[in-house]
């Protein structure tokens, strides 16, 4: 079997995939990690892979539900990864996925500048957390992505050192009772998009701070299905906002503010009260 490996990324989504082709076969630490994975049938666990001219690994995708331990070990092994998509796959009525954590082997990838973690299943309240200490990843990381966890306020404490971080999704990553919170995000003050999504879980009734710590980066801002209530003249300091969603936030003065922001290309403000 030869393949060829594409990598793409596309509005910050992280998407890496294999394409299946004659012309050029796997090379260098791709054709290692996968010829490991191959050796244990585990090869559908290994969904993308890219090198650099030297051979040497820099982007990485994988999925859980049929990779082993082992495995990870071996495909995290690599100090020159800088872009990482883990999808976690959830049980099914004919499976179980043996491994089931948040692999504790990226805090190693010094060189690391993307991370996707993301939470797919059969079974949506079978959603788990990420325990604590896990986030602590390499302070290079300038794209992260979580999505499908119940967060914890250690996740989120975690995710507030990540201090180069530049662009932070946090969709689905749900809020589980009120007293948690996302005040300690306010030490991200180089975020230029950010995007916070609940999905049945505990909303936010107020405006996080850490749009604010980011006014003058942030470009991109995306508050789904919280209960915000109203904004205040702080929303003015969003001076070089360009895209706005704020759906289904019961805001009751949106209009009073983003007239005023010269930047805006894009505002969506669907399911607000009184617009």
């Amino acid at each position: 079997m030869i393949f060829n490996i594409l990598i793409k990324s596309i509005l910050f989504t992280f998407i890496i995939s294999f394409v299946i082709a004659e012309e050029k076969a796997l090379t260098g630490d791709c054709k290692e990690i996968f010829d490991f994975f191959e050796s244990r049938n585990k090869t559908s666990s290994l969904t993308g892979c890219d090198v650099n001219s030297d051979g040497k690994v820099t982007a990485l995708a994988l999925k859980s539900y049929e990779i082993t331990e082992e495995c990870v070990k071996k495909a995290l092994s690599y100090n020159t990864i800088t872009k990482l998509q883990y999808n976690k796959i959830g049980a099914t009525p004919g499976h179980d996925p043996e491994y089931k954590l948040f692999p504790p082997e990226i805090a190693n990838l010094t060189s690391l500048e993307e991370l996707s973690f993301s939470y797919s299943g059969y079974r949506i309240y079978d959603r788990t957390g990420i325990s604590a200490g896990s986030l602590k990843v390499s302070k290079s990381l300038k794209k992260l992505s979580i999505n499908g966890f119940i967060a914890s306020q250690s996740n989120i404490d975690d995710i507030s050192t990540l201090t180069n971080l530049e662009y932070l999704d946090l969709s689905y990553f749900n809020r589980p009772a009120e007293k948690f919170n996302f005040d300690s995000l306010k030490n991200l003050n180089k975020l230029s998009t950010l995007e916070l999504k609940n999905e049945g879980f505990v909303p936010l009734d107020t405006m996080p701070e850490v749009v604010y710590s980011s006014a003058s980066t942030l470009e991109q801002l995306t508050i789904v299905g919280h209960k915000i209530g109203s904004i205040t003249d702080q929303f003015l300091k969003l001076k070089n906002l360009k895209h706005l969603d704020l759906r289904g936030c019961e805001l009751s003065n949106i209009l009073d503010y983003v007239k005023d922001l010269k930047n805006l290309e894009y505002l969506d403000k669907i399911s607000n009260i009184s617009i």
